[in-house]
């Protein structure tokens, strides 16, 4: 009976852990693409790189990783996490993808949190 009940708990605990992750990882999503939604210039990376400095609506916003937590600076404001210190992000990396044809520019992001990789692109339009 322990062993069961041992196994039921160590379960639930894996699902909760999976779900907070893959909420970490949209959340950050969610946040690059508000940030991008609007964006009137990519600044860095100017290829690849793990730090995004965009601006829009006249002011800079800059995402970059520290001991394992995703932050967000606005303008010349202190930057602040965007994910919980329990959940280690890392292999943050930016590209930006030029304009190809009739595709206009875009940005796409590459992060791991525990284990899981998460990749999102965002075209910027005008």
């Amino acid at each position: 009976m322990f062993t069961v009940t041992y196994q039921l708990i160590e379960g639930n605990e894996r699902t909760h852990s999976r779900v907070l992750v893959q909420e970490e990882g949209n959340f950050i999503q969610r946040k690059l693409d508000w940030a991008l939604t609007g964006a009137t210039q990519i600044i860095a990376p100017t290829s690849t790189g793990a730090v995004l400095t965009i601006e829009k609506d006249s002011s800079t916003i800059t995402f970059s990783e520290s001991g394992g937590v995703l932050e967000m600076a606005e303008g010349g404001n202190a930057p602040v996490p965007l994910t919980t210190e329990w959940l280690t992000v890392s292999g943050v990396n930016f590209e930006q993808v030029p304009p190809s044809g009739a595709e206009p520019p875009a940005v796409q992001a590459t992060f791991v949190i525990a284990d899981r990789t998460f990749e999102f692109t965002k075209y910027l339009r005008k």
